[in-house]
């Protein structure tokens, strides 16, 4: 099974943050606080992008496996 979606919005979570795609707004993905970490690091540039450009899309795509 693979996802692909638009992220609605990261925000704080017990033991970490949870990740909403715009279209599943009843399903979340719970990140720990090492991996929400290495995300913010890793694509920097593309989450300035996306919270500087009210237009703009962040498309996420977890790994399968």
């Amino acid at each position: 099974m693979i996802l692909v979606g638009e992220v609605k919005e990261f925000s704080p979570a017990r033991g970490g943050h949870k990740l909403i795609v715009k279209h599943m707004p009843g399903f979340v993905f719970l990140l720990d606080e090492s991996l929400h970490r290495r995300l913010q690091t890793r694509f920097e540039t593309e989450m300035a992008l996306w919270s500087a450009d009210e237009a703009s899309h962040l498309v996420a795509m977890p790994p399968s496996g």
